[in-house]
């Protein structure tokens, strides 16, 4: 509940109480104002008389306000010098809390641009010059840890750095139920949905991270297709990112969907080798870790499998240790994380046991051959690289020499026959099993 609503309610409350004189209200009361800084409320009145009555029955009005807000909040009368200071003090506390949020912002400028995100980058940075009329809404998925976050957040700050008046929200799913939940919560007014609803109705961009937990909040669902749509049908911007496409969104209302759908859909890739050796530059930069030796370099990259988050925490650890890195530092605290190599020689591996499974040769696999045996069992090696290593589809592009829609279509041709036959699901499984043994 915004400030002007509290406010008229607790007018109206004081003009309706038996506790409150009418005459002593329509001459003084009715001429309040408040204001809200860190879960206080201040009341102020134009005079001391106006104070002392209030505080007469402060306690009733802290009831009151409780019951209204459906939280436990202190109530301070003040003066109208005295909140002017109050106010002055909280708009600098707020500042210096920015100037620190600015020196720790994920930006356009220190996102790490390579193959895997290059599309959801451009598309990001294109709607900052025309909001809401291009690309929108802008919905952009892939596997957690990949950026996704942090282009929300640099599109908030270049939206707020761009334009004086603009209104930029960012929410998770999350934030955007809780607050359903303890709008819908106690004795709470219906105007109260109605106040929420209109909040994010005057936003001019709204940002939602993790779209795939909306599922299964009937309440959550239909408050945010009423929100969705307006924002759409007056030219807001909203951008979305999720785990998954829209249409593996599982639980959600079909008119949600359908309404990603018809915007931009970019996803994000999982890493590749040369995004992944941008990345840890600069995070060795971050840490001041400079001495990384070339081998060391790629035995980083080698390492991390899908998640930016390793990188940083790996890094966090080195500066941890202030001291020269070496080679054995490196494997424990890959040991350490849990995470693996995955190099070459764990794809040259995983061909090795799908020849052996199907009676060929590793080479065969590799090159051009185009027997239906030989890209059948190639199909299968490109999708259990890309399942059990996590690779991207551009390092298996790479280390094949095949263009980007041929591994996307071998990827899908085994997904579509597993559904088919189960005997072939079998088959996999016994493959991803025997690969689990070899290591």
């Amino acid at each position: 509940m915004n400030k002007t609503s509290i406010l008229a309610e607790l007018k109206a409350w004081l003009k309706e109480s038996d506790l409150v004189d009418p005459e002593l209200y329509n001459t003084h009361l009715k001429k309040i104002t408040i204001s809200e800084i860190n879960n206080i409320i201040y009341i102020c009145g134009k005079s001391k008389f106006e104070l002392l009555e209030l505080s007469k029955i402060k306690k009733d009005i802290v009831n009151f306000l409780n019951k209204l807000l459906n939280k436990e909040i202190e109530v301070v009368f003040v003066s109208a010098e005295e909140l002017q200071k109050i106010e002055e003090k909280s708009k600098k506390t707020k500042k210096i809390k920015l100037n620190i949020k600015k020196l720790n912002a994920k930006t356009f400028d220190n996102f790490v641009v390579g193959k895997c995100n290059e599309e959801a980058f451009r598309a990001s940075t294109k709607i900052i010059d025309e909001p809401g009329t291009k690309y929108n809404p802008l919905f952009i998925y892939g596997p957690s840890g990949l950026g996704k976050t942090h282009l929300l957040e640099s599109i908030q700050m270049k939206f707020e750095d761009q334009y004086e008046d603009i209104k930029v929200k960012y929410f998770t799913v999350n934030q955007i139920k809780e607050r359903v939940k303890d709008v819908f919560h106690g004795n709470l007014k219906k105007e109260s949905i109605e106040d929420f609803k209109h909040e994010l109705k005057e936003l001019d961009v709204l940002l939602i991270d993790d779209i795939q937990l909306l599922k299964g909040g009937e309440k959550t669902s239909e408050i945010f297709f009423d929100i969705f749509n307006d924002l759409i049908l007056h030219g807001k911007q909203i951008v979305i990112t999720s785990d998954n496409a829209p249409t593996q969104l599982i639980g959600l209302d079909r008119r949600i969907i359908s309404r990603f759908t018809s915007g931009l859909i970019i996803k994000i890739d999982n890493l590749d080798i040369e995004t992944t050796k941008k990345l840890i530059s600069v995070y060795a930069k971050k840490y001041n870790i400079m001495e990384l030796s070339p081998e060391l370099l790629t035995k980083i990259s080698a390492s991390i499998k899908n998640d930016v988050r390793e990188i940083n925490g790996l890094f966090m650890k080195l500066e941890f240790w202030n001291k020269t890195v070496t080679e054995e530092d490196i494997e424990e605290l890959i040991a350490q994380t849990g995470t693996k190599i995955f190099g070459e020689t764990t794809q040259n591996k995983i061909i090795e046991i799908v020849a052996k499974h199907y009676d060929l040769s590793s080479a065969i696999l590799k090159g051009q051959n185009r027997t239906q045996k030989v890209v059948h069992a190639r199909n299968v090696c490109i999708y259990l690289i890309k399942e059990v290593l996590g690779k991207s589809t551009t390092d298996i592009e790479i280390f094949f020499k095949k263009n980007r829609t041929t591994i996307s279509a071998s990827i899908n041709t085994v997904i579509m026959k597993m559904g088919e036959s189960k005997e072939f699901k079998r088959e996999i499984q016994i493959l991803k099993k025997k690969i689990k043994e070899s290591e």
